[in-house]
């Protein structure tokens, strides 16, 4: 894995500067509403009613926050509570290293997994997406070497990692139930299933009584938090065109990867040497299944942008797959080549480290907050926008603003 000389100096270069940004970006950003809200009402105030804002509440999260909270005793600091999600881009990376190994073209899948830019953005932030896109990437990791390797033992390790990506965010559920359907087909195909069964009892019991409990935290968010927000589309702008809009580019340069990819899904079962047995692309399919029957089922509409955040690894490794399947001519190897380009500057075209896109009008309220802090004066939002109220807030009990103890 480590003899590549020229593959783990790119990796190591790529890897320094893309962490750098994101630690960078979380010292100077200002805290946003979603965090804002989570350490105020989870992590400081668990007692309140909080039932309202549920969704808010990515469990595995709010947990590292508040035990780093105990550990340092240290309160209201914006890069503190952003260490969780500073730690699993590490891992992020770690895996994305490894996973490439298991492909003809590491540059390539290292390329699309590194440079991203929402994940980065994300790896900023103290949010559960970037945590369960970690662990989705190590539960992919262990199920890909299953797939090549067939030990039973890398089967578990992904299927409990999938699982407990939902601590991170409940909507990687799907992605357990997609890998898990998969896996089940695949050992009845092999005339295995029973035999597994019996085996891994006390494996199949655990992981059972887990998806019990997060698949009942899950319904009992979304029958409660009044604020969760969907996508209000159709299926290929919110599962495909959303999810591929990833990467910052223009509208030509969208419809365009749309339409590629599109071709490129139908086009697997036009390539003769196509290996069924080894593709994660079935996956894909059958989470896109997953998402339909929920939307026929629940009244809800298709998760939003960021919500997909987690699943952006697997739409990434599609089209890998796609391309490993080609012979490597030099036409292939070139448009691979160029793909890797254009991903880089995509990423690199939307490099900003003063504040993340979705949260844009929150930057300004940190600089104000300090003008404030000055004049020992609260911070007062004339806004109808929650969010900039609760950021406010933050700042206001961060600084102690108008108390008369800091005159």
């Amino acid at each position: 894995m480590f003899k590549d000389k020229k593959f783990n100096i790119y990796f190591i270069t790529t890897s320094i500067i893309i962490f750098t940004i994101s630690v960078i970006r979380s010292l100077k950003t200002g805290i946003t509403f979603d965090e804002a809200l989570t350490y105020l009402n989870f992590v400081l105030n668990p007692e309140a009613d909080n039932v309202d804002f549920m969704a808010n509440n990515h469990l595995l999260n709010t947990y590292l926050i508040k035990f780093l909270t105990f550990l340092t005793g240290i309160k209201y600091n914006e890069f503190l509570i952003r260490i969780p999600s500073l730690i699993f881009y590490i891992v992020y990376i770690i895996y994305t290293y490894r996973l490439s190994h298991l492909y003809k073209n590491k540059y390539f899948i290292s390329s699309l997994l590194l440079f991203n830019y929402v994940i980065n953005e994300f790896a900023s932030l103290a949010r559960g997406y970037m945590m369960a896109s970690s662990i989705v990437l190590m539960g992919i990791y262990y199920y890909k070497k299953w797939l090549l390797e067939k030990k039973n033992n890398d089967l578990k390790k992904a299927l409990f990692l999938l699982l407990i990506s939902g601590l991170a965010n409940t909507i990687t559920l799907i992605i357990f139930g997609s890998f898990t359907l998969d896996a089940t087909i695949r050992i009845l195909k092999e005339k295995k299933f029973f035999d597994f069964l019996k085996k891994n009892k006390g494996f199949i019991i655990i992981i059972t009584l887990i998806t019990i409990l997060l698949l009942g935290y899950h319904l009992y968010i979304y029958n409660n938090d009044n604020y969760i927000s969907y996508c209000n589309s159709n299926f290929f702008k919110c599962l495909i065109y959303i999810p591929l809009n990833y990467y910052g580019i223009g509208i030509n340069s969208k419809l365009i990867i749309c339409f590629i990819f599109i071709l490129t899904s139908f086009s697997y079962f036009n390539i003769n040497n196509f290996n069924q047995n080894n593709s994660l692309y079935y996956v894909t399919i059958i989470f896109f299944f997953f998402f339909i029957i929920c939307k026929l089922i629940l009244p809800i509409n298709y998760p939003n942008g960021r919500s997909l955040i987690p699943f952006y690894s697997i739409y990434t490794i599609s089209i890998i797959e796609f391309f490993e399947n080609f012979n490597q001519s030099k036409i292939i190897n070139l448009f691979v080549f160029l793909l890797t380009i254009f991903c880089a500057l995509c990423f690199f075209k939307n490099i900003n480290i003063n504040y993340v896109r979705e949260w844009k009008d929150n930057s300004e309220i940190k600089n104000l907050a300090k003008k404030m802090h000055i004049k020992n004066k609260p911070i007062k939002i004339n806004s109808v926008k929650s969010s900039q109220t609760t950021v406010a807030f933050f700042y206001n009990e961060k600084y102690h603003l108008g108390k008369e103890k800091n005159r």
